[in-house]
């Protein structure tokens, strides 16, 4: 192993209280939204209704996840020793997933598999506080729009046009470590453990953790470990029933000490624009690829912007389309399909 789990999680230099609140979800308000901007690192351990959150029972397993979002579905798996990422079809990730730890030869980590356009999005669902101030809901519902696109035999697949970082499914097997990063954009996280427990290393995104940050991201072999390298570094348990808030811009590590099912989402908010563009920046600067980073984010701001101007001055200028339009830009099936000879579209 790159790093000494057993001396990381045992040591004391990595408590830091002061970087962690532990709060009750009747503390976690609209009013402690405006006074706060969510700029702490906030632990609840209460039953997730009381947060208005929905989510799945006791019973529920990696395998329920496979029926819910489909067996042949193409995830993105992170290999552990390399931290690089690999391909592969849900149920043979859930069939690895079920090994014995000795036959696990490599380590494979989910931690990207969105399942909002699933059944299992009706199985779940954020904290009411993080749904009525993420940006990702002033996306209209009349541009959720559907494109379809044919394939041979007369299949078809589908792809939803809107930004899919709310609702993630993560499934760790035991001795998974995701190393230290900032969430794209400097977006906010909501987590809740529902099997296993995850620890987390968290670090505070002062000016000068982040330029570290930006060097040991930039060093190739990355031989320390991170949270050695800066004034207070935090370890926090996150335990099975307990929901845990990352604010914009944290960094942090992960390790999975047990197999672990997590459900969460990714979410930016009008409080934290300052950060969301520091990072974003930061991004420029470390030349993120595309793929890794925070989806549409421009529209995103922009529907954020319209929707504001909308409740200040009643100028509207996303309009949803009216039905003329819909029937002149609707996508042909069926029989109209095969007569155009393929996907035909006005």
């Amino acid at each position: 192993d790159k790093f000494d789990f057993e001396g990381l999680l045992s040591s004391t230099a990595y408590n830091h209280p002061e970087l962690v609140r532990k709060m009750t979800p009747e503390e976690f308000t609209m009013a402690y939204y405006n006074e706060s901007g969510l700029n702490e690192v906030l632990v609840f351990n209460c039953d997730p209704k009381r947060l208005g959150m929905k989510m799945v029972d006791e019973r529920f397993t990696p395998r329920e996840v496979e029926n819910l979002v489909g067996s042949n579905r193409m995830i993105s798996c992170v290999r552990v020793d390399t931290q690089g990422s690999e391909q592969m079809k849900l149920k043979d990730f859930v069939e690895y997933y079920y090994k014995p730890k000795e036959e696990k030869d490599k380590l494979f980590n989910v931690l990207s598999l969105e399942f909002s356009n699933t059944a299992l999005s009706d199985l779940v669902r954020a904290p009411s506080l993080v749904r009525a101030i993420d940006w990702a809901g002033a996306w209209t519902e009349e541009l959720k729009h559907r494109t379809v696109h044919f394939k041979e035999h007369g299949g078809f697949s589908s792809e939803q046009h809107y930004p899919r970082v709310e609702k993630y499914c993560l499934m760790s097997p035991t001795a998974c470590y995701t190393d230290f990063h900032i969430d794209f954009h400097g977006s906010s996280v909501w987590y809740h453990v529902k099997q296993g427990q995850k620890i987390f290393w968290i670090i505070e995104p002062s000016i000068e953790n982040i330029k570290k940050y930006e060097e040991y991201m930039k060093d190739e072999d990355q031989t320390g470990f991170y949270g050695d390298l800066v004034d207070k570094c935090h370890r926090v348990f996150v335990n099975p029933g307990n929901t845990l808030i990352i604010p914009s811009g944290w960094i942090h590590a992960v390790y999975t000490p047990k197999d672990s099912l997590v459900f969460g989402g990714n979410f930016l908010h009008s409080r934290a624009i300052s950060m969301q563009i520091d990072v974003l920046q930061s991004e420029d600067r470390s030349g993120i690829d595309k793929r890794y980073r925070y989806p549409q984010s421009e529209e995103v701001a922009f529907h954020m912007m319209a929707k504001l101007v909308k409740a200040c001055t009643s100028r509207e200028y996303v309009r949803p389309l009216s039905k003329n339009q819909q029937e002149h830009n609707m996508e042909y099936v069926g029989e109209d399909f095969v007569k155009a000879g393929g996907h035909r579209r006005i």
